[in-house]
């Protein structure tokens, strides 16, 4: 039958999707998710209706709600590498701001690229040995440091 073919195609296609959810979901619901995509494909199929757009349906709200859940976990995981990168922008704001004030600072592209970059580095190593860290007093030592 002509709709297997392209059930399985379909379904090849929102396994892969399902990948953009985070992994503790994936553990509890990806068998469940794969199979209702299948058993709703075959129901249209049988009614005679278009399995493709229904598909296409499901593949897009699938899209759009992993990469919600996965943009949630990270943001709830992940908080210390958007607080760094916002603190690497407000620093490199500071020259921005002095080149359009006065003509002593003149920095290029590559200047603020390679400035951004190590002033993110060494906030997020910070950030990683003073999590594994013992407490305060190790982290405001690193700090100093």
């Amino acid at each position: 039958m002509k709709h297997e073919r392209i059930i399985a195609r379909c379904a090849a296609v929102y396994a892969r999707l399902i990948r953009l959810f985070p992994r503790s979901f994936r553990a509890q619901f990806d068998d469940q998710m794969e199979q209702l995509f299948r058993d709703r494909l075959l129901e249209r199929a049988e009614e005679g209706r278009s399995v493709i757009l229904h598909a296409l349906w499901m593949c897009a709200e699938t899209t759009v709600e992993g990469v919600r859940q996965r943009s949630a976990f990270v943001m709830q995981h992940h908080m210390y590498i958007l607080r760094i990168a916002l603190l690497t922008l407000a620093l490199l704001l500071v020259p921005a701001l002095a080149m359009q004030v006065t003509g002593e600072v003149d920095w290029s592209l590559f200047d603020f690229v390679f400035a951004g970059t190590v002033i993110f580095s060494t906030g997020l190593a910070y950030v990683l040995v003073t999590r594994r860290g013992p407490g305060t007093m190790y982290r405001s030592a690193l700090a100093l440091v």
